[in-house]
Parts: C-alpha cells; sequence; structure tokens
C-alpha cells in the first residue's frame, strides 16, 4: 500500500503520467521522479496535488496512516532492553504494538490510559530513533 492506494494502481497512474500525459520524468542522478518544466506549468501542478491533498480530511488522514503505518513499520512487538539487562528471559517486558484505528478510538479511553499511551508513544520514538 501507499497512500491508502495498491502499488500496481499507483504504477499505472505514475505510467499515464509519464507516457500519456508527459508531465513527469525519471532523473537517474537523483534517484526520483520529476516534474517537466515545459509541460505543464509547475505551479498548476502542484496546485492540483494540493488540492487533492486537502480535499482527504484529517481524520481519513488519520486512519490512512492507522491502516497502513503497521506495513509501513514491520514491527509487531517492541523489546524493551530492561529483561535483557536484568537478566529476565520471560516476555512480560515485551510489548505488543497495536495500533489505534484513528483519534475516534482514543476518545473512547479513560484520560489516564491515553497518557500511558502518550508515554509509551515518545518513549518508542526514542527507541526507533535510537537504532
Amino acid at each position: 500500500m501507499f497512500a491508502g492506494q495498491a502499488v500496481s494502481s499507483i504504477e499505472v497512474a505514475l505510467e499515464k503520467l509519464v507516457k500519456e500525459y508527459g508531465v513527469v520524468e525519471w532523473n537517474e542522478q537523483t534517484r526520483q521522479y520529476e516534474i517537466i518544466g515545459d509541460a505543464l506549468p509547475r505551479r498548476a501542478f502542484l496546485d492540483y496535488l494540493q488540492s487533492k491533498v486537502q480535499s482527504v480530511g484529517s481524520e481519513n488522514r488519520a486512519q490512512l496512516f492507522a491502516q497502513n503505518f503497521k506495513q509501513w513499520l514491520g514491527l509487531e512487538t517492541l523489546d524493551t532492553d530492561f529483561g535483557a539487562n536484568n537478566n529476565i528471559s520471560t516476555t512480560e517486558w515485551r510489548y505488543t504494538i497495536i495500533y489505534s484505528k484513528g483519534l475516534s478510538t482514543l476518545r473512547k479511553w479513560p484520560p489516564y490510559v491515553v497518557v500511558l499511551c502518550l508515554a509509551f508513544y515518545i518513549y518508542f520514538l526514542a527507541y526507533l530513533f535510537s537504532m
């Protein structure tokens, strides 16, 4: 999945942008697609893309992120170093990662649970960036 769409549908759309519309091309040096300057005014194309982004509400963006984050991240569990540092061989210091379906899920939880989740989220981000 990429931006809530199957990769194959993104490839088809990209092929149309390259071959049919001629608005993007592959730049081998930068290893990315770039907007072709003379095909369409860059600003017009960027405005079009921005209007598409704005047409998706923040709740829908959160749902796209929540639906795909587990796959993007590739993590099912989070192992802490506490168990290893204290010679604990059981799994109580291994956390199963649960991905929220969006803000509507958090609104149903008691405030202290949300605070604990946010604290864990901060810990989790610190762990990811230390890898």
